[in-house]
């Protein structure tokens, strides 16, 4: 919390510094008073930075009264800030919980460094504090916004300084809106930049996404999840089931708005997506670390409630939101996600819970709900339909020039074949457009399917026209340059991108490609694809591909056997032959 505290415009830090001194020095009576006046000062002030430098002060005067056992006046300190202190007095709470935690701290540390034993009334002090002001945060309609907000801020990053308190219900809420509303506000800066979008609200979001990404409190939203995780581990049913409810809430919300901000900004390249992208990633990271902390707790076959079917579609659920913002290979993730199938699969009820829990291919399809804020009906896109109908089109022409496969270009389509790959066309720009289209079109486009089956047939006519110059092609593939190996590292890698719609007759027209090649080449991209599924992480389409793997090269061994017994019978057995591997390739 270094940076957050490197400058306040409420207090001078060398008028702290001097009020510090004047602590440290002063008798009981005068100690009290001077602590008190701290308190009231600091509260008129209303600023985290302030209750940060107070945090810090108090931790340097409690430790310097242990080491000079001065341990009287640290009961003083506690009695200053306790709750019926504060409750007569009327403070500000920030600066009393501040000062809780920044006690609490030094007798964590202290109690190791000297290894001292205190008394656990004692510790106990700076705790009511904390939980005091927890609750009032949380719970008392009459606190004032802004001081709700400090309030909310300062327990938050007081708790990852000080250490693990006991387990508490209203710190636990506290912390949980801290998190959502303070630290990680996405939403709410989302609605900001949909909110006019012919304004300067992107303008206005973008500043307050800058401002939010420098500030103290996202640098600690991490050690604020860890807080999190460790006081729900603690907490009751009724109480998991609420944090649970609230943050599967938060991705859902932060998906929709999300989805909104990127199609109204996306075109203007104005930066604000790319700010935003940053605190996207720190919520995607908070949800997948409490979500494994939840899978740990009730998802566990010996936890008190043993197995919880609607704990787990929770989880898939709140993944299913967040899934386009996952850059990395999380173990937490994978785990979650192992945990919540193995409740799911032999839980018929369960499945079908999950199942009726997703969202129409409509609604995902379709123009989305771009987010009735406010009263206000956005209807910038209200011409969304005729919007995809052209990307379609202009897909379609994109892949006819850029393949010019043979049989597919109808015949009013007029190009000159060399601009074709690879020809002028460069594979890198076929590449990066094949991984627009199947990103941005919707869902089972026609022109996805046409550029997937475009693909494999451009494919085809490469290979065999490299198989023809080059007889040891399948000999050397690792290490060759061919446009068709290009192609084909592209197709295999369009098995971990194209839309799980799509994804079936990707896998229908590969399957055929590989088994019309001869044995050397069916056995070389086998391996190929081996090594792919192998490296994948993804959960839901690696069963899949393992499975369609395994039968894949069945076939492959088969078509090896019946090719030899073919040499030796008419051709009428070949015949059956090829009209039963073509059904098994249907059924693939």
């Amino acid at each position: 919390m270094e940076q957050g505290s490197e400058s306040s415009d409420g207090i001078d830090h060398l008028a702290l510094a001097g009020i510090g001194h004047a602590l440290a020095c002063a008798d009981e009576l005068h100690f009290g008073r001077i602590l008190v006046s701290l308190v009231r000062i600091c509260g008129r002030i209303g600023d985290v930075g302030v209750g940060v430098r107070v945090l810090k002060l108090v931790d340097w005067l409690v430790s310097g009264f242990v080491g000079s056992r001065m341990m009287r006046k640290v009961q003083v300190l506690f009695e200053v800030i306790s709750p019926e202190k504060c409750e007569s007095e009327g403070y500000v709470l920030f600066p009393a919980v501040m000062a809780a935690c920044g006690g609490l701290r030094a007798l964590r540390v202290a109690s190791v460094r000297h290894r001292l034993d205190f008394a656990p009334k004692l510790k106990e002090a700076p705790e009511r504090t904390i939980c005091f002001a927890a609750r009032r945060a949380t719970v008392d309609e009459r606190y004032d916004d802004d001081q709700r907000h400090v309030l909310l801020q300062c327990v938050a990053l007081g708790l990852t300084q000080c250490g693990p308190v006991a387990p508490n219900d209203s710190v636990l809420r506290c912390v949980l809106m801290a998190l959502l509303e303070e630290l990680l506000p996405l939403p709410r800066l989302l609605r900001i930049s949909v909110k006019s979008p012919d304004g300067n609200s992107a303008e206005l979001a973008k500043n307050q996404v800058k401002q939010h990404q420098d500030s103290v409190l996202f640098k600690e939203a991490g050690p604020v999840t860890g807080v999190l995780c460790n006081q729900y581990s603690f907490s009751d049913e009724k109480t998991k089931d609420y944090v649970e409810t609230r943050v599967c809430e938060y991705a859902q919300e932060l998906y929709h708005h999300l989805r909104a901000a990127v199609l109204l900004h996306q075109a203007k390249r104005n930066g604000l997506l790319a700010e935003i992208d940053k605190i996207a990633e720190a919520a995607f990271f908070m949800i997948v670390s409490f979500a494994a902390e939840v899978a740990k707790h009730r998802l566990d076959a010996n936890s008190s409630g043993g197995f919880q079917p609607e704990v787990a579609v929770r989880i898939l659920v709140e993944f299913s939101f967040v899934e386009h913002l996952r850059r990395l290979r999380l173990p937490e993730y994978t785990e979650a996600i192992r945990r919540a199938v193995v409740v799911n699969q032999d839980n018929a009820a369960a499945s079908a819970l999950f199942v009726e829990s997703m969202p129409s291919c409509a609604e995902l399809t379709t123009k989305p709900d771009l987010l009735t804020l406010d009263g206000t009906r956005y209807i910038c896109y209200a011409d969304e339909d005729d919007r995809v109908a052209l990307k379609e089109q202009l897909a379609f022409d994109y892949i006819r020039r850029s393949l010019e496969v043979v049989g597919l270009k109808p015949f009013f389509v007029f190009s000159v074949p060399d601009q074709a790959y690879p020809g002028v066309t460069p594979f890198e720009g076929l590449a990066s457009g094949v991984v627009a289209l199947v990103r941005h079109l919707p869902a089972k486009s026609p022109a996805i399917l046409f550029c997937i089956h475009s693909l494999v047939v451009k494919a085809k006519d490469l290979c065999t026209t490299a198989m023809i110059q080059d007889r040891s092609l399948w000999r050397s593939w690792e290490e060759s340059t061919e446009p068709c190996k290009k192609v084909l590292d592209l197709l295999l890698r369009l098995i971990f991108l194209v839309d799980i719609q799509s994804f079936s007759y990707l896998l229908k027209e590969l399957a055929e490609f590989v088994t019309s090649l001869p044995k050397e080449g069916q056995d070389v991209l086998l391996d190929d694809m081996h090594a792919h599924v192998a490296e994948s992480d993804d959960v839901v389409r690696k069963p899949v591909l393992v499975s369609w793997l395994q039968s894949l090269s069945y076939i492959s061994s088969q078509a090896d056997v019946r090719e030899s017994r073919n040499n030796a019978k008419n051709a009428r057995s070949a015949g059956g032959v090829e009209l039963s591997l073509n059904r098994t390739i249907a059924r693939l």
